[in-house]
């Protein structure tokens, strides 16, 4: 997956192509991340294309009014599931390694339970008090609007859990558990269901298709913790489980505070815009998101295969080994980004048109946040790299300042050129986001980190700080 500006060439590609298949059988880091990542993009890009056919069908079935109201509630979910998983997404990957290198199976087994129980609290918490604030404090939101959003809070437990223990899977390279339950066995029965409900009688709104997503995410989140269960029972000795929260939540809470920000950066462009538009106008704009998330994919897809290879790379105190296999990811995240996004730029206008003929115009809203996603991948899943590395505190403070920089953009132009105006904020923070974050990595780690840095000097190994 690892493309040089100069490599692009049939030949080249055919050696390349040839390299990784013979590699895929070796047992070092590189080529189990090779692996890992291999079927991350794979399931992550089936995702992104049943989840875009899913779409299509929707948008097409219910019109742009009623997908538009299906994506406002969509997007208030996904907006709020970073903040009920606690910042713990990253925990499994980070703990599990090292309890299990030093026996500590109590502690493993701990840590386990409270993944399962923590999310599924906060998110039920989280979805109760959302509801009351849409009861109680928004009186100017239709009633239609405020069934179809408190409708959609009901995923948000299961959305949770599903993001804490999926951790535990990707810690043991587990791949078809990770990224098989979620990504491809939920987006085949969101459709299914909404086919069941709609044969059953319902009409083809918003109401039940938001009722299919709900289901599906709950029926995902029982079979993902019933087919793990067993995997962990036969990988570790039965314990009594130990608790050592205050450490779990040492890494947890900055990175709540850098899933807040990230995710308010995210989806701020769409809540903003429903403010401005109409749900016609939001759900074009939802559509060129995603048609733009395949690419997207990718740079998610490498950002779980690698984050707990960086903790073992840091753990083990090897600078210039976490710098080279930094680089190494920056190189497969961004290839890949840019053939992806430069296919989906030249598709935008056929793609936008099967929506039906009001997503047209939502061509150019495509490439601009095509830009966007490729800006990000320069740099690969450095943000991943600060986590694992505990500068967690410099994520948030990079992703809260990209954030309001979105909010301000978005602000300004939504009133003014609405969608194409959220879409470039959104287009610039992600810009400098990635200039930000190479800053940061660059003054931490004392070496830049970038898909075109070359390899680090052969020199005396440094101890990360």
């Amino acid at each position: 997956m690892a493309f040089a500006a100069d490599d692009l060439r049939p030949s080249a590609l055919v050696q390349r192509l040839r390299a990784v298949v013979a590699g895929l059988g070796e047992r070092s880091i590189a080529a189990r991340t090779r692996r890992a990542a291999l079927f991350s993009v794979a399931a992550r890009v089936f995702n992104a294309g049943a989840l875009l056919l899913t779409h299509i069908l929707l948008a097409r079935a219910l019109g742009a009014t009623e997908f538009g109201l299906f994506s406002l509630a969509m997007t208030w979910v996904l907006a709020l599931v970073g903040f009920a998983a606690l910042g713990l997404t990253m925990a499994p990957q980070r703990f599990v390694p090292d309890y299990a290198a030093q026996g500590r199976f109590r502690l493993l087994a701990g840590l386990y339970r409270f993944a399962h129980l923590a999310p599924l609290a906060a998110g039920l918490l989280m979805a109760l008090a959302a509801a009351a604030v849409l009861a109680v404090a928004m009186p100017s939101i239709s009633g239609h609007t405020r069934l179809a959003i408190a409708l959609a809070l009901l995923a948000l437990p299961a959305l949770a859990m599903i993001d804490v223990i999926e951790g535990f899977a990707l810690a043991h390279d587990w791949n078809d558990l990770a990224y098989g339950v979620t990504f491809i066995v939920r987006p085949l029965l969101l459709p299914l269901l909404c086919l069941a409900l709609w044969l059953g009688g319902a009409d083809p709104a918003a109401t039940p298709a938001i009722a299919a997503f709900v289901a599906s995410a709950w029926i995902a989140a029982l079979a993902l913790a019933l087919l793990l269960r067993p995997r962990m029972r036969a990988a570790y000795p039965a314990s009594q489980p130990a608790y050592e929260p205050r450490r779990w939540f040492s890494l947890a809470l900055p990175a709540l505070l850098a899933d807040g920000a990230f995710l308010t950066m995210a989806y701020a462009d769409v809540l903003i815009l429903s403010a401005f538009a109409s749900p016609a106008e939001v759900g074009v704009y939802v559509a060129a998101t995603k048609v733009v998330g395949i690419v997207a994919f990718v740079h998610f897809g490498l950002s779980y295969a690698a984050a707990h290879h960086f903790s073992a790379l840091h753990g083990q105190g090897d600078a210039d080994a976490l710098v080279q296999y930094a680089r190494k990811a920056a190189r497969w995240t961004f290839w890949p980004s840019l053939l992806l996004a430069l296919g989906l730029g030249l598709a935008a206008p056929l793609l936008m048109g099967l929506f039906g003929r009001d997503f047209s115009g939502g061509a150019v809203l495509v490439g601009i946040l095509a830009l966007a996603l490729v800006a990000r991948a320069v740099i690969g899943p450095s943000e991943q790299l600060l986590l694992m590395t505990d500068r967690a505190a410099d994520v948030t403070r990079v992703y809260a300042a990209a954030a309001g920089l979105n909010i301000v953009l978005a602000l300004g132009l939504a009133p003014v050129i609405g969608a194409i105006g959220v879409a470039i904020g959104a287009a610039v923070a992600s810009i400098a986001v990635t200039l930000a974050t190479w800053l940061v990595v660059r003054h931490r780690l004392g070496r830049s980190v970038h898909a075109f840095a070359g390899e680090p000097p052969a020199v005396v190994r440094k101890t990360v700080a």
